[in-house]
């Protein structure tokens, strides 16, 4: 469903997709996204647990993520991470960083 989602999505108007982190490490969606601007928002293992305080993620085993447990899964997907074409490093809320973004693209631009 996620996937379905996503390629509908690359399909409609210029937009910015936030997807999980495991979409890129899936199949070829990473390879489907390279033809759009990718950024990887590199955020701390401790912020994403923060994020995600009020949720439980299937990722996780259903568990509320510890940071040991987020360190080890950015440790694993990282390579996938890094083949982004953009990289952001933020700290801040979700909202933060897509100003930070932009912020950082209109300077390049």
């Amino acid at each position: 469903l996620e996937r379905m989602v996503f390629l509908e999505a690359l399909c409609g108007q210029p937009s910015v997709i936030a997807t999980g982190g495991g979409l890129t490490v899936f199949m070829d969606n990473l390879r489907i996204a390279g033809k759009h601007a990718v950024v990887f928002v590199d955020v701390s293992p401790e912020s994403i647990v923060r994020r995600l305080e009020s949720g439980i993620r299937p990722v996780f085993g259903g568990n509320k993520p510890e940071i040991a447990s987020v360190q080890a899964l950015l440790e694993r997907r990282r390579a996938f991470y890094e083949r982004a074409e953009w990289h952001l490093r933020c700290e801040g809320t979700p909202e933060e960083c897509l100003n930070k973004l932009l912020s950082d693209f209109i300077d390049i631009a």
